[in-house]
């Protein structure tokens, strides 16, 4: 039976696709595929591989059932949803000291509360999840069908310490769970969130050392520093990492990489940008970071950058067509790298870039990534800034929610636009799509 108000929601169409040519349109709910209802994208993948299939789907209140479709797997539906899961969201019961979650200020939008540790996430889309929150349904289903890779939330191996940092009232073993992913064969990435004085030093030591005996069946391993906002009331207290701090942490890492490289083929192990940042000292080279396995966690993306922006040099104008002043609008800790990016652009004839970095009141001074900027914190830095209206702002997309023009705080690209401080421009946040976006202003070509 197919519950009312179940059923995937459409957000977009592809124009001539299959969907499409049912008269399927964003806003319907796609209810069930050969009668059996879909809780989430697994399921409508599994589905729509049948050799036939039929859809049936809601739209304005009506119910609709497609006759037999052939093929539909090498094609696709050509539709996408509101979200990879139809049923709602597996919420996080855990209480963890870090709860980024819990460090942010009233008054957001709800869907900025929702604490998600939900294993089709993990699988769909790569988001990192803790293992204690999971029904033995849930297990059966992740190792029938074999969901792989996982990645896993670890933040130390020692079940007392990491039950202290996921908030429970006593210990949290981990590494019975990931056995039981390894013994199925699913491939695990792992993520430590380190907190000062908790799971770092010899803590940290053990827990990377004891994760890289099951290679490579865990696959990678992220070290990931503690972000702290300053909406902190009412949770325990926790030191940001500084300069000397994170500096003593990258050494473990750098030890441990080196060990297994010679032992094991892999460095394993890899530090996020964040730390190196903190600690002034360079980002490693390109092939340190392998194959960038961790790089959606912030591990290797400032490297990847400046090597993107190093071969791509001929993709750039050698001038524009008039005279234009552009300025780069970042969070204070990728602003070095934003300036490297502004010297090999200043390099073009009749363009002059400028980096602008933004600090963040929002969320407190110690949060400095630029994926957390605000449109009122952004707004601030343009009114104080030298800008003319008919210079241009490229403000990255990873300050947007996705395929939106709202920032965390609510504020809209319109209401930034409406200001007139300058010409804003929402840019991909890759050297091509700085690149392109710049070719763009030049007419569409870069005069090479």
């Amino acid at each position: 039976m197919i519950d009312q108000g179940a059923g995937a929601i459409v957000s977009q169409i592809v124009r001539g696709g299959v969907a499409d040519q049912l008269g399927i349109t964003p806003g319907d709910r796609i209810m069930a595929i050969n009668d059996q209802p879909i809780e989430d994208l697994i399921d409508l993948l599994l589905l729509t591989a049948q050799d036939e299939i039929r859809v049936i789907w809601e739209s304005e209140g009506e119910r609709y059932k497609s006759e037999s479709l052939a093929n539909v797997a090498q094609r696709g539906l050509g539709l996408q949803f509101e979200s990879a899961v139809f049923n709602g969201i597996k919420h996080c019961r855990n209480k963890c000291m870090f709860c980024f979650v819990d460090q942010e200020p009233r008054g957001l939008r709800r869907t900025l509360y929702i604490k998600d540790d939900d294993y089709r996430l993990s699988f769909l889309q790569g988001a990192y999840i803790t293992l204690s929150n999971l029904s033995e349904e849930d297990w059966q289903r992740i190792l029938t069908l074999r969901l792989s890779p996982m990645y896993v939330s670890v933040h130390a191996v020692n079940p007392e310490i990491r039950g202290r940092l996921l908030g429970l009232p006593g210990p949290a073993p981990i590494m019975p769970a990931l056995r039981r992913l390894l013994d199925h064969h699913i491939e695990v990435h792992c993520q430590i969130v380190v907190c000062r004085g908790i799971n770092d030093g010899v803590v940290l030591q053990e827990s990377i050392s004891e994760l890289a005996r099951y290679t490579p069946g865990i696959a990678s391993l992220a070290i990931v520093p503690v972000g702290l906002t300053c909406h902190r009331e009412g949770l325990p207290a926790l030191q940001a990492f500084e300069k000397d701090s994170a500096h003593a942490v990258l050494e473990i890492i750098h030890d441990l990489q080196e060990k297994f490289f010679r032992e094991l083929g892999t460095r394993f192990v890899f530090a996020a940008d964040e730390w190196y940042i903190k600690a002034d000292v360079p980002f490693p080279a390109d092939e340190e970071y392998e194959e960038y396995p961790q790089i959606s966690n912030g591990v290797g993306l400032a490297r990847r950058f400046l090597t993107d922006l190093a071969e791509s040099s001929a993709l750039m104008p050698q001038t524009m067509n008039k005279e234009t002043r552009l300025w780069l609008i970042t969070g204070l800790s990728s602003a070095a790298i934003l300036r490297e990016a502004a010297a090999r652009l200043n390099q073009i004839e009749k363009l002059q870039v400028q980096v602008l970095p933004v600090e963040n009141a929002f969320f407190g001074k110690t949060v400095t990534v630029t994926g957390l900027l605000t449109g009122s914190d952004i707004s601030r830095a343009l009114t104080v800034a030298d800008i003319d209206a008919h210079d241009i702002v490229f403000i990255p997309d990873i300050t947007l929610r996705s395929s939106e023009t709202v920032f965390l705080d609510d504020t809209q690209i319109e209401d930034l636009k409406k200001t007139g401080h300058a010409n804003i421009i929402v840019v991909p946040s890759c050297v091509s799509g700085l690149i392109d976006t710049v070719n763009s202003l030049n007419g569409g070509h870069n005069n090479v």
